[in-house]
């Protein structure tokens, strides 16, 4: 091997891969928990953490979830696998989360 890599941080060969492993999980009903989630994600791979966002009042589910996997690849599979699957009779969406506060912050994030 050449010493001068040693140091040097792995080279993504495909710009396109997945450098997160965080997934956003739209469209959700209402009355959907962390639990169900869990059910649905933990097959694919190990999950970090899963957060359904609520309103700070009422605690009312807003619609959305963030879900964390441990490995990227495990991410990359679940939004392959159950992206518009149906969750208490809603079909969810599930995309990569981007956690850019620049775009966050313009509104096109």
């Amino acid at each position: 091997s050449d010493p001068t890599m040693a140091n040097q941080p792995p080279q993504n060969p495909d710009r396109n891969a997945p450098i997160n492993s965080s997934l956003y999980v739209g469209d959700l009903h209402e009355d959907v928990s962390e639990a169900d989630l869990f059910a649905m994600f933990k097959d694919l791979g190990p999950v970090l953490s899963i957060r359904v966002c609520r309103d700070s009042l009422t605690k009312k589910s807003l619609g959305y979830a963030y879900v964390n996997y441990q490995n990227p690849l495990d991410a990359e599979r679940a939004i392959d696998q159950l992206n518009h699957c149906k969750l208490k009779g809603r079909e969810c969406r599930i995309m990569w989360c981007r956690r850019d506060p620049a775009l966050r912050k313009s509104g096109n994030g």
